[in-house]
């Protein structure tokens, strides 16, 4: 919808052909070589190693020479967010989450220490006394500001939210290109 994707010519002419984005979607399962990509995709090896070549140039596909003879070709970041922009958005949302977790969290530690405090500060009683006035509260929690607690719920509630939200995305994730490729 409003997801921004940087392409340049060059990549505009690389996915300008069905074999490089039946390619693409090959690779987006897992790293393969130019002989199981012919294999899947009924076509010359010289033909796949072309295409290769040409996602190789601009970037959306990589070459890793393995140890033994075989040379397996992987997509790169670039690929990976050309196919998958909605992982950008998860990832975002997810750090936004954890960082509302993690203040929410120094919010409640510092509630609980004040708590703490007040709790070392109150007199012991060794019995009741007649002229004690129960009228005055003797509470660890009294005294206590109660901002801490509000930031923390206020907090753990953001998180709550938008790991909700970062599920939702997970779950519908639709990528474009993918979709176009099915069709």
């Amino acid at each position: 919808m409003g997801e921004k994707i940087l392409l340049d010519s060059e990549i505009f002419k690389a996915l300008a052909s069905q074999t490089r984005l039946g390619i693409l979607k090959e690779l987006d399962e897992r790293k393969k070589t130019v002989t199981e990509l012919s294999r899947t995709m009924d076509l010359n090896k010289a033909t796949i190693y072309e295409h290769l070549n040409i996602l190789n140039m601009v970037g959306l596909v990589s070459k890793i020479d393995s140890s033994n003879k075989w040379v397996y070709y992987k997509l790169t970041w670039r690929g990976t967010d050309l196919l998958h922009p909605e992982k950008k958005r998860i990832a975002i949302v997810l750090s936004l989450a954890l960082s509302f977790l993690i203040t929410g969290m120094i919010s409640f530690l510092a509630y609980m220490n004040q708590a703490a405090h007040n709790y070392n500060d109150l007199p012991i009683l060794a019995a009741p006394s007649p002229s004690y006035d129960y009228s005055v509260s003797s509470s660890i929690f009294s005294g206590i500001d109660d901002q801490y607690l509000v930031i923390g719920i206020f907090m753990f509630s953001l998180f709550s939210f938008l790991f909700l939200i970062s599920l939702w995305l997970w779950k519908t994730r639709k990528s474009p290109v993918l979709q176009s490729l099915s069709s």
